[in-house]
């Protein structure tokens, strides 16, 4: 593989001999593993917190709510192959906006064009849609259409998922760094495959050791393996032409999201402690005025503008108080 020829290409071009250029697996494993050690230790998945009524209505002119009907017109219009990838990325918004991946900071963005350099030249990775963290600056999920018509030649969806998240990974180092924060050494990127409303779910782990080889055009030596999981639909081999119009396959792919959502969660939580964690032991802070109290009526207080919006977005996601240590002198006449 290492004598494989690579080129400069954008995401959105790449194929599987692009991951085998740069070393990189696809792994197929089973649900409960992939979801983690809750849905292992429980044996099954958790339920979706959804209206009751998106799980017993299959169409649009059943549902009592006008934003269930909505949706399920979006879901029907993503099944046909005519309406294009506008009308995918149009259910996707939707969905997570039902399941609550989206809120408050959290947005769903559209065809973002994110810098890919690959073997010295700049080139581009395009998202579908991804959830984008206004508060951190963080891209924090990534979905790829799959744009393979029901009898058409396959496109390489996943590769081009492992090149966006290669994308998303570079991005979110460099916002880091613009804040003052070390960039990032590694980090799994959550995506999904959207092939019409079926999707598979995957980890992507990214390196700055893979960032590099691929910048450079490079071959690397230790293997990268993506994970990724179908969700346990009754009938497999039509989970493409049934998508999420059937209420059994409904209630299991909703159940994934469920649990993948958890998973998006915990990553950026990791990353943010992480990130707060280093950033609190090189801390060098800016002079910037004093308060006076009994013990101490000069402290001077020295405090970076940037490591106060960490501690307070870390705050909010984990509902702890974060208490900022900082050295102090009297002032002397």
């Amino acid at each position: 593989m290492a004598s494989l020829i690579r080129s400069a290409k954008s995401g959105n071009d790449w194929n599987l001999n692009d991951l085998d250029s740069y070393h990189i697996s696809l792994n197929q494993v089973d649900a409960l593993p992939f979801f983690g050690s809750q849905a292992c230790a429980s044996q099954e998945l958790p339920q979706p917190s959804v209206d009751p009524e998106l799980l017993t209505n299959v169409d649009a002119g059943a549902m009592q709510q006008d934003r269930h009907a909505e949706l399920i017109h979006y879901l029907d219009l993503a099944m046909i192959p005519e309406e294009g990838e506008t009308a995918v990325v149009d259910f996707t918004v939707e969905l997570f906006k039902t399941l609550g991946y989206v809120r408050r900071e959290r947005v769903a963005r559209t065809r973002m064009d994110l810098p890919f350099l690959i073997c010295g030249e700049s080139r581009h990775a395009k998202t579908g849609v991804c959830i984008f963290d206004r508060s951190q600056k963080d891209i924090l999920l990534l979905v790829q259409e799959d744009k393979r018509l029901e009898h058409g030649d396959p496109v390489n969806a996943r590769a081009q998922l492992v090149a966006g998240a290669v994308g998303v990974f570079n991005e979110n180092s460099a916002q880091r760094e613009s804040v003052g924060l070390p960039p990032l050494a590694e980090k799994v990127i959550p995506g999904i495959v959207m092939a019409g409303t079926s999707p598979p779910f995957f980890k992507v782990p990214v390196s700055r050791t893979l960032s590099t080889h691929i910048r450079h055009g490079t071959y690397p030596p230790e293997e990268t393996h993506v994970s990724y999981c179908y969700p346990p639909v009754p009938r497999p081999g039509r989970r493409r032409n049934e998508g999420m119009k059937p209420l059994d396959n409904r209630r299991e792919i909703l159940k994934c999201y469920e649990a993948f959502k958890v998973i998006v969660v915990e990553l950026e939580a990791l990353g943010n402690e992480a990130g707060l964690k280093l950033k609190l032991e090189g801390f060098q802070g800016q002079l910037v005025g004093k308060v006076g109290c009994r013990q101490a009526p000069d402290l001077t207080v020295a405090l970076n503008p940037a490591l106060i919006a960490l501690g307070r977005s870390y705050q909010r996601t984990h509902d702890q108080k974060v208490t900022f240590a900082c050295s102090w002198s009297r002032s002397r006449p």
